[in-house]
């Protein structure tokens, strides 16, 4: 997971969060991720956002 922002100047800033790597994907009914990881990714956005 990416997220990317430009500035007030034009600069692109991007950082990487979070890689998921599934390897037990077996079906597409298995897609998505656990209620802890999602808080976890949440949490990490938000941090990158208030410190820009």
């Amino acid at each position: 997971m990416k997220l990317e922002h430009t500035d007030s100047d034009g600069t692109l800033h991007s950082s990487t969060l979070a890689t998921i790597d599934r390897p037990e994907l077996s079906d597409e009914a298995d897609l998505g991720m656990l209620h802890d990881t999602g808080k976890h990714l949440l949490w990490l956005i938000q941090m990158e956002i208030a410190t820009a």
